[in-house]
């Protein structure tokens, strides 16, 4: 009984040091309620410390969110990109400007998730809304030199409801 009680311990206290590393995997940058693409400013400001890592950009006011459905081609993207259900969110000025974009693709399973983001599609919210948005931040070079900004987006809050996804395990598909 002690030797039962003693596996079981053990193995509570490996799952709660697991579940404690997992949590803390996202970096946070609170946008303390200001436009996104002060956050974004942030991001790329210090993107040696981001780039290929989890980040929340947390309390983000994002003007006009909205986002459509859209493949992407760029040279030897992986083919979650090329999915019909991978969601591109609308960019703000910096985020046009600065060739940065976010990238949603529901899970597969989850046939809710992949309603609501149907019924989204093509829409926009005209009135900014403060959100949370969490991912991986990734930079990726096209053949031609050009270098692509990409937040790969793992769950976001909005209007009080959150919606998760799951993101590819690298850009390309090499």
């Amino acid at each position: 009984m002690k030797k039962t009680m003693f596996v079981l311990t053990c193995l509570l206290l490996i799952t709660a040091t697991s579940f404690a590393q997992a949590t803390d995997i996202y970096m946070i940058i609170d946008g303390k309620g200001a436009n996104i693409d002060s956050a974004l400013s942030d991001l790329l400001l210090d993107k040696d410390l981001y780039l290929d890592k989890f980040v929340t950009l947390a309390n983000v006011m994002y003007p006009e969110f909205g986002f459509n459905a859209r493949k992407v081609t760029f040279f030897e993207c992986a083919p979650w990109f090329d999915d019909s259900e991978t969601y591109l969110f609308r960019d703000t000025r910096m985020m046009y400007s600065k060739e940065m974009s976010f990238y949603f693709q529901p899970t597969k399973t989850d046939r809710d998730m992949r309603k609501a983001m149907l019924d989204f599609v093509g829409k926009y919210l005209i009135n900014p809304q403060v959100m949370t948005i969490s991912g991986r931040f990734v930079e990726h070079q096209l053949s031609t030199g050009l270098i692509l900004y990409l937040f790969l987006v793992d769950s976001f809050e909005l209007l009080g409801k959150k919606y998760t996804g799951a993101i590819p395990d690298k850009v390309t598909y090499k």
